[in-house]
């Protein structure tokens, strides 16, 4: 399959082929406008992927690579320091840009269980930017990104997995760094009602107390 795929990859057309490293930095599917976005792709690189089985199109208008394709195309990424550290910035940029309005559509109306379903098929990319934006000490971004992503397991009640991610996203933090301080607040208050459903009342109120002073201090503590 390798080889298959190195042979179509020498006979792109070099657009394609950055578009094609580029699009390695998704972990999942993606829209046009992130190809756009992340990889600098336009409609007529994306269809000569296509065309060259090197990108599959979902019915529902979203990219994806195949995992020996996007194994492929990150080794040759990896092998480009500069070009890498730019898509994973821009891949970190364009998932965090969208956190506001994700959060907004996710609180309510009509369309709030549509839009809770399809955040959760951006998990693998947030948590490629997470550890992104934990690699570059990005302090509003950790921040957003822990709120967002809180909410998201808090709404689709998938409580345990919420727990699992909590834990691993802590793990990662640092208190004395003052980059740190926000987003282990957002997650100070995740844990006090995931405590608080789970019974344990005295680890949710201090789970609680901690939020309280951090984000009255560096975040938003309603």
């Amino acid at each position: 399959l390798r080889a298959a795929v190195a042979y179509s990859w020498q006979r792109l057309p070099d657009g394609a082929r950055t578009v094609l490293l580029r699009a390695s930095a998704f972990r999942g599917a993606f829209p046009r406008a992130a190809a756009a976005a992340v990889a600098g792709a336009d409609a007529a690189a994306l269809a000569a992927l296509v065309d060259a089985s090197l990108l599959d199109l979902d019915e529902d208008g979203r990219y994806r690579l195949h995992p020996v394709v996007a194994d492929f195309a990150r080794d040759r990424l990896e092998s480009r320091p500069s070009l890498a550290a730019a898509t994973l910035r821009r891949h970190r940029r364009w998932f965090v840009s969208r956190l506001a309005e994700w959060r907004a559509r996710m609180g309510g109306g009509p369309e709030q269980r549509d839009v809770v379903q399809a955040f959760g098929r951006e998990l693998s990319d947030l948590w490629q930017a997470w550890n992104e934006a934990v690699a570059a000490d990005r302090a509003a971004e950790l921040y957003a990104l822990a709120r967002t992503v809180a909410m998201y397991f808090e709404l689709a009640h998938r409580f345990r997995e919420g727990a699992d991610v909590l834990a691993r996203s802590e793990a990662q933090l640092v208190r004395s760094n003052p980059a740190h301080v926000a987003a282990l607040g957002a997650l100070d208050a995740c844990w006090a009602w995931h405590h608080l459903r789970r019974g344990s009342l005295d680890a949710a109120r201090e789970r609680a107390r901690t939020a309280v002073e951090t984000l009255s201090e560096h975040g938003d503590v309603e």
